[in-house]
């Protein structure tokens, strides 16, 4: 028996994601036909050895987005381009050795982090968030907390201004929901991010762009703009949706809040578990 495509959205996604990943495994094994936005065929690997293989073999599976043959069939508004060919169009892909270089660069700005005023800039956001949602009387834990609270911690640690914080959840929000709006979402967040490099670049100060910027001469503005975004997203959008998943089992699954609340599971422990019962980032391109 022959089962079509399955669309990668929808509300199930959302409801009931396990039992549809049951249902994708069941019916197509561990690499599955779906359909992207449009009626744009992929294919979605499940299996952790398939997976595997994907990962660790760049010259079969290349990054290169130039190379894929549904890329001449989108439209130039098509709300998945940034997330799915290139987040920043920087013409020929980087190599390899570019590859590691760059993420030296990143790694060397982030281990630059002092963790002791980390946790304090986030307890002061979350306090800030918090009090906002109790001034309100409700809210939506997810656009009012979880999804601002990674944001704004990652956008001080990079040096952008305080104003820049809303714009920049907005966007990239935008930009990972993959709607309407998503290519306009990333020229903004290209335009704040280039002149922060121009404005750390004659005022350095204690942060992740500046320490990129010390290091990485030999890289363009537009490399540059791409590794920050790089790192903003990979900050944001994991992070959010475990904050999340945490607070949904808080409040739905009486087992894991009696364990928390109980004392029976650090805090710690408890999104250990999330991580396994209900993983924040399920898919991705």
């Amino acid at each position: 028996m022959t089962f079509p495509p399955v669309p990668l959205s929808g509300p199930r996604f959302q409801t009931d994601p396990a039992a549809l990943y049951r249902e994708m495994r069941r019916d197509h094994g561990p690499v599955v036909p779906v359909l992207l936005d449009g009626g744009v065929p992929a294919w979605l690997v499940l299996g952790y050895r398939e997976l595997h293989q994907l990962a660790g073999d760049p010259a079969l599976f290349t990054r290169d987005s130039r190379l894929w043959n549904q890329k001449d069939a989108l439209p130039e508004d098509w709300p998945l381009l940034p997330i799915v060919l290139r987040r920043i169009p920087l013409g020929d892909p980087p190599t390899p050795e570019q590859m590691r270089e760059r993420s030296a660069i990143s790694n060397h700005a982030i281990d630059g982090v002092d963790l002791i005023g980390l946790r304090a800039l986030t307890e002061r956001f979350a306090d800030e968030l918090i009090d906002e949602v109790c001034g309100a009387g409700h809210a939506d834990l997810i656009s009012d907390y979880a999804v601002q609270l990674p944001l704004r911690v990652t956008a001080v640690l990079c040096g952008f201004d305080a104003e820049d914080g809303p714009g920049i959840v907005t966007a990239l929000t935008a930009l990972m929901d993959g709607q309407a709006g998503a290519n306009d979402a990333l020229a903004h967040l290209i335009g704040t991010t280039t002149e922060l490099l121009a404005k750390r670049r004659t005022r350095p100060a204690d942060d992740m762009v500046s320490r990129m910027l010390a290091r990485g001469e030999r890289f363009s503005d537009r490399e540059l703009v791409e590794t920050v975004l790089e790192i903003v997203v990979a900050g944001h959008q994991s992070t959010a949706d475990w904050i999340g998943n945490s607070l949904r089992l808080m409040l739905t699954d009486e087992r894991f809040a009696a364990s928390l609340f109980g004392g029976r599971s650090s805090v710690a422990e408890a999104m250990n578990e999330v991580l396994w019962e209900d993983t924040p980032l399920q898919n991705w391109p």
